[in-house]
C-alpha cells in the first residue's frame, strides 16, 4: 500500500513538471489521471483507517461487557482455586451462563477475525465446563454450604466423594480427571483469546 501510493505521487509529480514545461492537452491528460489515482488512492485508505477504528471501538466495546459480566481474573481464580478442587457456587454458574448466552448472540460476536476466532475456541471449552458443572455438581443432602441468600456451594457429586462402594469411587475419579482435563482446555484458550485482546486492544 506504501509502494503503490508513492509510486502515484512520483507519477503526479512527474505528470506536474510536463505539464508545466510543456502545457498540451498530453500533459494536461496524464496530470489528470496521475491526480485521480492519487486521490482514489488516498481516499481508500482514509476509509479503511475510519473502517478499522469503527471495528476496534466496536471490539472494544464487546470486550467490556463480556467483563463485565465474568471478569478475566474472577474465572481464573475460580477455576484454579474452587473447580479445580471439586466445588464452585451457584452465583458463578449463573454469570458462566450469561455470559455464554451473550456469546451466541450476533451482537456478541468479534469484528476481528482473528479475535473471534480465538473467542470462539474458548467459548467452545467453556461450554463443555458449563455442561460439566450442570450434569455432576450438586448441593449436598447434609452440611449445606450457604454463600448467600437462595444460593449454595456445588460439589462434585458430594454423596460419591466418601463412599466406601468402589463402583461409586471409580465413577468420581473418572470425572475428575475429566473436569481437570477440561479447566485445563478452558484455561489455555481463555489466556490465547486473552493474550490476542492485549496485543490487538491493548488493554
Amino acid at each position: 500500500m506504501y509502494w503503490l501510493k508513492l509510486s502515484n505521487l512520483l507519477l503526479l509529480l512527474g505528470a506536474t513538471a510536463w505539464l508545466v514545461k510543456t502545457p498540451d492537452w498530453e500533459p494536461m491528460l496524464a496530470f489528470i489521471g496521475f491526480l485521480t489515482a492519487f486521490l482514489v488512492q488516498d481516499i481508500k485508505e482514509f476509509r479503511k483507517a475510519n473502517l478499522n477504528k469503527s471495528i476496534l471501538n466496536h471490539d472494544k466495546e464487546n470486550f467490556k461487557e463480556y467483563d463485565l459480566i465474568l471478569q478475566g481474573t474472577e474465572l481464573l481464580d475460580e477455576l484454579n482455586n474452587g473447580i479445580y478442587n471439586l466445588r464452585t457456587d451457584m452465583g458463578f454458574t449463573k454469570k458462566l451462563w450469561r455470559f455464554l448466552r451473550k456469546a451466541e448472540q450476533i451482537e456478541g460476536e468479534f469484528n476481528d477475525k482473528d479475535i473471534q476466532k480465538s473467542f470462539s475456541v474458548a467459548v467452545d471449552n467453556l461450554k463443555n465446563l458449563s455442561s460439566f458443572l450442570a450434569k455432576h455438581f450438586f448441593v449436598p443432602n447434609e452440611g449445606v454450604d450457604k454463600v448467600s441468600e437462595g444460593e449454595f456451594l456445588l460439589y462434585l457429586y458430594p454423596e460419591l466423594k466418601n463412599s466406601n462402594e468402589p463402583d461409586k469411587r471409580k465413577i468420581y475419579k473418572d470425572r475428575e480427571e475429566e473436569l481437570h482435563m477440561i479447566i485445563d482446555q478452558v484455561i489455555k484458550s481463555y489466556e490465547s483469546y486473552r493474550k490476542l485482546i492485549k496485543k490487538k486492544m491493548l488493554i
